[in-house]
């Protein structure tokens, strides 16, 4: 049995994770920006920095250590480049020596490059590999490094070999950006992370455009020990570059986190090229992508399509094969009014067993019938179901009032993860905006929730899907207190109740002596919206 859980609040709240809380504290516009991280149950400041910049700033952290960075270093090139910077939690302690990401290409945080704290280890990643240099058949690398997070030396940085880094070669038609999203997702089964990456692409030229899911293996070599292959080679310089030989054998490494080939000479010696990631073959070996890794979306022959201004939110769960928007599908009763809905869509392996390999650089037409060999069309569903103008369901209204605050429709502002989504949507006279969560973890269960209704995705017309051809399916998604039947299957809904009572209010340690204190507990808002946060079952 999975919950489904929402609910909206009209303020937006940090969560500080782990017990920590950080957040940027401005003193004088454009004047001093100070980065400030605190533990509120103990009325505590763990540490403070003066900011150089906040140009593109980022923080992730765990309850050790805590990086943030900025899109702030000077290149000598002229180009933007990345800084770190690291704070050991425990014993407040900031590491003297930055990292400058001279190698990491790109500025546009879930777009073009990511940053992740997973297992210990800083991961950076970019689906870019150059700044400005362009080749008539040039090939599209990920560049993907990692570092323990108690050694923050660059010397001791992990990369990507190109090898398994390979991303796409330009004949595979134009890109629109603006589709784009890049993220690392590790799987719940095996622990292993993998790169997803969403384009819209005009592939091999065609007039039409199709969304696509690409996941890739992220790979490091076990075997590398960084600060054994350094030490036996001789010490870079301030720009992190070494001497270079010819080479008969490679692989990739980093130092000042500038991405090197380590060559082995003739004579045995380990050497560096610091420009050999802009290496490219004048002869295109051909790549294959397993069909798995490909996900085909959508496409311009569907019927509806929604903008990009249309689509707020765009994800993807690897763990269940399902692509997910936040978009604006306004009711065709009540045209110009907005109406934001989940939209989703997921693929099922084919009855017919299929084991072959998708060639990135043959015809699509071919790449094509691959994957509906192995898999049927993806099936898709809006949440919540249209609304029956002439019968219309009073919880069907709540619903939409969640997802649609009334007097609250802005911009929206949202992400997600594979378990939950959140949007921040419009703003009132005081400047508050109301937060919306929609958790899909069974595990959610937020005191104060009511259980209600179950609540089914209505599957979208037009992807093979005739609703009216489909004896047995029923076409009314709300029922309570009474078995139905949905698709064969049955399905009990659970009795109206209330879940966990809400706890009492936490305690905050009062201020050390002569101090004042600057946090306070209180309630969560959502448990004042009356009516406003359901738990549903199905």
């Amino acid at each position: 049995m999975s919950i489904f859980t929402a609910y909206c609040v009209t303020s937006l709240n940090h969560d500080p994770g782990d017990g920590y809380a950080f957040s940027t504290s401005t003193v004088q516009q454009d004047t001093e920006n100070w980065l400030l991280i605190f533990k509120a149950e103990e009325q505590r400041i763990v540490g403070k920095l003066q900011l150089e910049s906040t140009a593109k700033i980022f923080v992730r952290n765990n309850k050790e250590y805590l990086y943030f960075g900025t899109h702030s270093e000077e290149g000598a090139d002229g180009f933007r480049k990345w800084v770190l910077t690291g704070f050991r939690i425990n014993d407040s302690f900031w590491y003297p020596q930055k990292m400058h990401l001279t190698n990491l290409v790109g500025y546009d945080i879930g777009s073009t490059v990511c940053f992740e704290i997973i297992d210990g280890y800083f991961y950076g990643l970019s689906n870019q590999t150059d700044f400005e240099i362009r080749e008539t058949n040039w090939t599209s690398y990920y560049h993907c490094f990692r570092f323990r997070l108690g050694e923050p030396d660059s010397r001791k940085t992990q990369v990507m070999d190109r090898d398994d880094s390979w991303r796409r070669q330009h004949s595979e038609g134009p890109i629109d950006d603006r589709w784009g999203f890049l993220k690392l997702e590790r799987d719940q089964a095996s622990g292993m992370l993998h790169i997803i990456e969403s384009r819209k692409e005009w592939l091999t030229g065609r007039s039409g455009n199709q969304r696509t899911y690409y996941t890739t293996k992220v790979v490091f070599d076990p075997e590398l020990d960084m600060s054994e292959v350094l030490s036996d080679t001789e010490p870079s310089t301030a720009d992190g570059s070494a001497s270079a030989s010819a080479s008969t054998s490679t692989t990739t490494t980093t130092t000042a986190m500038t991405t090197t080939t380590v060559t082995t000479n003739a004579a045995g010696r380990l050497s560096f090229n610091p420009i050999g990631h802009l290496d490219r073959p004048a002869i295109i070996v051909p790549q294959f992508r397993a069909p798995e890794n490909v996900h085909r979306g959508d496409n311009s022959s569907m019927l509806q399509l929604f903008t990009r201004s249309q689509t707020h939110l765009r994800s993807y769960a690897r763990c269940c094969s399902t692509f997910l928007d936040l978009v604006d599908d306004p009711p065709s009763t009540s045209s110009g009014s907005r109406r934001l809905r989940i939209r989703t869509g997921y693929r099922q392996n084919s009855p017919v067993s299929f084991s072959g390999f998708i060639m990135g650089l043959s015809n699509e037409l071919a790449l094509q019938e691959e994957n509906q060999e192995q898999y049927q069309p993806n099936k898709i569903y809006f949440w919540p179901p249209e609304q029956d103008p002439s019968d219309r369901n009073p919880f069907l209204d709540k619903l939409y009032e969640i997802l649609n605050p009334p007097g609250y429709l802005g911009s929206v502002d949202a992400s997600s993860d594979e378990r939950s989504l959140v949007y921040a949507t419009g703003e009132d006279a005081n400047g508050l905006k109301v937060l919306v969560y929609v958790s899909f973890d069974p595990a959610a269960r937020l005191a104060g929730m009511l259980r209600e209704d179950y609540v089914l995705g209505e599957r979208a017309a037009g992807d093979g899907y005739n609703p009216e051809a489909r004896a047995g399916e029923i076409t009314q998604h709300i029922g309570k207190g009474k078995e139905k039947a949905i698709g064969g299957h049955s399905l009990q809904a659970l009795p109206f109740c209330s879940l966990d009572t809400p706890p009492a209010m936490h305690t905050i340690m009062p201020p050390p002596e002569g101090s004042r204190p600057w946090a306070w507990s209180e309630k969560a808002m959502y448990q004042d919206l009356t009516g406003k946060n359901f738990a549903f079952a199905r």
